[in-house]
């Protein structure tokens, strides 16, 4: 291999590596995509959307709650109940 695809390959594995130091729970393909839309526009702010899987016994207000105070988004919660119910639509 030439200098040129090493010295890529080294950047490329530092970059995946501060993503697990930093955003150890968030998917590299998303950090990658959220950076590279903010790149072609930047003076606007992209979002996401976001599928947030809930552990039995856990408040699900409280978890809403947080959301909202640190977002600013309301989340939806749908269960599987809920969502039978748009199947026919």
């Amino acid at each position: 291999m030439n200098s040129e695809i090493l010295e890529i390959q080294s950047q490329f594995e530092e970059l995946q590596n501060r993503y697990k130091h930093y955003l150890p729970k968030v998917d590299p393909g998303l950090i990658e995509d959220l950076l590279l839309r903010l790149r072609e526009n930047p003076h606007e702010i992209p979002s996401c959307m976001v599928e947030v899987f809930v552990e039995p016994g856990r408040d699900p207000t409280k978890i809403r709650n947080h959301i909202m105070g640190k977002t600013g988004q309301c989340p939806l919660y749908m269960t599987m109940e809920l969502i039978l119910q748009y199947t026919s639509i």
